[in-house]
């Protein structure tokens, strides 16, 4: 099959009928620096968020009171590209963390109808991976890493959104993410959140201070396997 033709119905099977990617594993990393390269969607005013003055961070949290998830949606109008990674900037100095160093953390990646739509659509990545052992006190960067073979597909033009969240609960598990400084920078998406472990979704008037990063295509074959896959479950939807 042409590799065009393969890349067509992989997309078109992942929006069909809602199918949901299975859980993958990603590589969770931390820097004291943000991504210089390959940088296809960031939020350019990040820089100010160095200290706490300004909006507040957001967190992705597990409490006694509510399971909080947070996300971002986004758009890349010029061109089409594959995801590779997502970086998102940890304040981990004036709000700090708790209980988070080592944990399983998730994050989806899905389709949405439009910038003010929250609720996800086909989830094109369900990825999973365990944070740093140890996390220093300061500013800083986790990258959320994908392995090639999970590369997801993103046509320029759709709106996009993902979400990081604890995979299991914890006491008081809580991660403080920056938010942008000035949303009015970033016209092309809002934060997103549940308040109750994604039953429920809203957007909200802000941004992430997020980069989302272009990766390589992955191979024939996966594209293939994937195609024909979905293409068995949608055949066994309708029998």
């Amino acid at each position: 099959m042409h590799r065009a033709v393969v890349i067509a119905a992989a997309m078109a099977v992942l929006v069909a009928g809602g199918v949901e990617a299975a859980a993958s594993v990603m590589s969770i990393t931390y820097a004291s620096i943000a991504p210089s390269v390959d940088v296809v969607e960031y939020n350019s005013v990040e820089d100010r968020n160095t200290d706490d003055n300004g909006t507040e961070p957001i967190a992705s949290e597990w409490t006694s009171a509510q399971h909080r998830i947070w996300g971002q949606n986004f758009r890349h109008d010029a061109a089409d590209f594959w995801l590779d990674s997502i970086t998102l900037k940890l304040n981990n100095g004036g709000e700090g963390t708790a209980n988070v160093e080592g944990v399983s953390f998730n994050m989806k990646v899905f389709s949405l109808d439009d910038i003010n739509d929250a609720t996800p659509n086909s989830i094109l990545l369900n990825a999973i991976g365990t944070m740093p052992a140890s996390i220093p006190t300061e500013i800083g960067y986790v990258t959320f890493d994908f392995a090639v073979a999970d590369h997801v597909f993103m046509a320029a033009g759709q709106q996009y959104g993902f979400t990081v969240d604890f995979a299991a609960q914890g006491p008081t598990n809580i991660t403080w993410f920056r938010e942008a400084w000035n949303n009015s920078n970033y016209p092309n998406g809002l934060e997103l959140l549940s308040r109750d472990g994604g039953a429920s979704w809203n957007t909200v008037t802000d941004s992430m201070a997020f980069w989302v990063v272009e990766g390589e295509i992955p191979e024939p074959a996966t594209l293939s396997l994937l195609a024909l896959g979905g293409l068995a479950i949608i055949r066994r939807r309708k029998n």
